[in-house]
Parts: structure tokens; C-alpha cells; sequence
């Protein structure tokens, strides 16, 4: 091992131990008074001494890394922005690469890049939506160190790790932190008594902050957090229509306009999705499902069906609606 390859390797080390050391004192003070978030305070001082130990044994380091990531459990709009940040990087003329753990695939060991004919049984449901949308390379793995390493081998200059804010064995040169002004912070506790990873004040460390909202306009008005934490504004409204199998059929998601529909989603807000599909004048049922299967007993209703891009993908190996719209 290079002088610097066991420097970077300890300054990794060095900086999580620290990290561990500033949570204790209000750990153990949460522990005596027994209030509702020392259960979950225990539990993530126990998770910051495992990267401790962790970090020992990796701390991949390339070009440029960008983490995106959120505090919140449950999607923020992480992958959009990837989507969006990998486009700009690669106008630029950048070799962009994205890293992703690959939630729901089979065979987590392993990392994988993904090819033209890899299915989301593979590789899970957003890195293969990241690889269509954004036309760079991506590459799968629990271990996002080494699935870095593999971008960079591979001749990236740039690496985005998707979902990565808490994996700490990664060095980063930017964080970008998402949040959902739907939802905020909850009650601000911990798992698993609040909806959170980390605190709201590992935000005051990150490089940028966005706020996923519903409006640009005034009308949307602004949240406790938001005041606290101001940030970036983004957005998400989609306009096109995408048959899920292999005909590729497009059309206006307006000329749906009027109808009603079935919304089925499976990420992590189902609530921003359907609010999108009845902000663009849609009426019907929206479903939250959690099984494929879902698809299959609403095939046979006449309406159309429409879901959104990471469901559409699973959808299209899962079940065999070759002409159904999302």
C-alpha cells in the first residue's frame, strides 16, 4: 500500500472515530432521561462505531465524488436529481459515472456494471432508470467504496454515489442533501422513533441543500425547516406518457387529462405522485402497492394505468402489461 493510499485511509479512520466521539455525551444524556429518541440515538451510535471499524478496511477516493443523498427514510427525489446533476456534468464534457446500492436486486455481494439487456431483478429498479435517463455509466453495489473504485477504473472523472450521505467509507469533494417540504422532518427523532437517519443538524455540514417542492410560486409558502434551512427548490413534474413494454409508445400525459385512471406507485412518496397526476387534471384511484402482483388484478379495469418511471421498470420484468402506459 502507497504512503498515501494509508494516509487517505487514516484520516478516513480518524474522522469517523470523531464522529462517534461528538455523539456520545448527548447519547448517554438522552439514555438517562429515557425520553422518546434515546432508543434510536443508542442505535446510531452503534451504527457510526460500525463504520468506524469499517472505514479500517476502505475509503475509495476518485477524481471527483458528488454524494446525493437525504436524512429522511423514503424518497426525497434523490434519483431525478441525479438524473439531472450526471446530464450537466456530462455537457460539460466530464466522463460521468453513477454508483448505486441497487435496493431489491439479487446478489448483493457483488458489483455490477449495468449493460443494455441488465433487468431490474439485476440490478434494481432506479440504477436502471439512471442508466436510461442519463446515458452514462452506472454501477451497482452494497459496498459503494468499491463500486466507486469500478467507476473510476472504468475512466470516470466524475463519480455521483446515489443514496451514499451515510456511507461514510466514501470520500466525497460535495454533498447535496434533499428534503421534502410534503413531509419535513416529522417529530425530528431518530429511527425508530422518528422518520430520520441523521439529525436535522448534519445539514449545517453539507455542500448544498435542495427542497423538493410542489410549487415555485408563493402559494407554497415555506415550512419551519425551510427557515432554518434554506436551500435550493426543485420541482418534479413530469409531462410525458411511456408505454412500459417493448413498443416504447410516447404521448401527453394532458391528453389523459379528464379521465380517470389508476395510479399504482411503489416509491418512497406515492403521495407527491399522485398529487402530480391530479395537478395535471387525472382523476381516479391511486394505489400504493408493495407486490407487483397489484398490476396484474388491475389489468383487466379499462382505465388507463400509469405509474412512475423506478415502478414502470420492475413492471415491464415482473408482469406482462407489454401495452400499459406509466
Amino acid at each position: 500500500m502507497a504512503l498515501t493510499d494509508w494516509l487517505t485511509n487514516w484520516i478516513g479512520y480518524v474522522a469517523a472515530t470523531c464522529t462517534t466521539i461528538s455523539f456520545l455525551p448527548q447519547a448517554i444524556k438522552t439514555l438517562r432521561e429515557r425520553d422518546t429518541r434515546s432508543l434510536s440515538l443508542g442505535m446510531y451510535v452503534i451504527f457510526t462505531f460500525g463504520v468506524v471499524m469499517w472505514s479500517i478496511y476502505g475509503y475509495a477516493r476518485g477524481d471527483w465524488v458528488i454524494v446525493v443523498g437525504n436524512i429522511n427514510v423514503g424518497g426525497t427525489g434523490k434519483t431525478p436529481l441525479v438524473i439531472w446533476l450526471a446530464g450537466r456534468l456530462a455537457a460539460l464534457g466530464l466522463p460521468v459515472a453513477v454508483v448505486s446500492r441497487g435496493y431489491g436486486r439479487r446478489g448483493h455481494r457483488d458489483v455490477v456494471q449495468l449493460l443494455a439487456g441488465s433487468s431490474a431483478d439485476e440490478v434494481g429498479d432506479e440504477p436502471l432508470v439512471i442508466a436510461r435517463r442519463a446515458q452514462c455509466p452506472v454501477y451497482v453495489g452494497s459496498d459503494r467504496v468499491r463500486a466507486a473504485q469500478a467507476a473510476i477504473a472504468g475512466g470516470a472523472a466524475v463519480v455521483i454515489a446515489d443514496d451514499g450521505l451515510q456511507h461514510l467509507r466514501l470520500a466525497r469533494d460535495a454533498e447535496v442533501a434533499l428534503a421534502d417540504t410534503q413531509r419535513g422532518f416529522g417529530n425530528g427523532a431518530l429511527l425508530p422513533a422518528g422518520p430520520l437517519r441523521e439529525l436535522p443538524a448534519r445539514l449545517d455540514t453539507v455542500s448544498a441543500l435542495v427542497w423538493s417542492v410542489e410549487s415555485f410560486g408563493p402559494e407554497a409558502g415555506e415550512r419551519r425547516e425551510q427557515q432554518q434551512w434554506p436551500g435550493l427548490r426543485m420541482l418534479l413534474a413530469g409531462s410525458e406518457l411511456r408505454a412500459v413494454g417493448a413498443s416504447g409508445r410516447s404521448g401527453e400525459l394532458a391528453s389523459l387529462a379528464g379521465q380517470p385512471v389508476h395510479a399504482v406507485a411503489g416509491i418512497g412518496n406515492p403521495r407527491r405522485f399522485f398529487a402530480s397526476l391530479r395537478a395535471a387534471g387525472l382523476g381516479g384511484q391511486g394505489h400504493r402497492f408493495s407486490i407487483l402482483a397489484e398490476l396484474r388484478r388491475l389489468r383487466s379495469s379499462r382505465r388507463a394505468i400509469i405509474t412512475s418511471s423506478c415502478s414502470g421498470v420492475r413492471a415491464r420484468t415482473t408482469t406482462q402489461l407489454t401495452e400499459s402506459i406509466t
